[in-house]
C-alpha cells in the first residue's frame, strides 16, 4: 500500500572492509593479526582467524600484496567478504 505521505525510506548497506596489505616477518609467531605471516596452523593466528596455506603465491582472501614469499602462510578472516 502506498502512502505518499510517508516519510522516504533509507537503504543501509552492509559495513564493507578495505583489504589489508600483507606483512610478514613473523615466522613461528603466535597471535598473529589478519594477514600477517607466517602462520603453520589456525592456532597460530588470533581468535577467529584461519591459517591460509599456499604454496605459489595464491592470493589471501581480504588481503592485498604479495606476501613475503609464494610459499609463506597467513592469517585471514575466513568471513571476510
Amino acid at each position: 500500500c502506498y502512502d505518499p505521505n510517508a516519510p522516504p525510506m533509507t537503504v543501509i548497506s552492509p559495513p564493507t572492509r578495505a583489504p589489508i596489505e600483507l606483512s610478514g616477518g613473523n615466522n613461528g609467531g603466535t597471535e598473529l593479526e589478519a594477514c600477517t605471516g607466517e602462520c603453520d596452523r589456525d592456532s597460530d593466528c588470533v581468535a577467529g582467524l584461519k591459517c591460509f596455506q599456499r604454496s605459489n603465491g595464491e592470493p589471501i582472501p581480504g588481503c592485498t600484496g604479495a606476501g613475503s614469499g609464494g610459499d609463506w602462510d597467513y592469517c585471514y578472516d575466513p568471513n571476510a567478504p
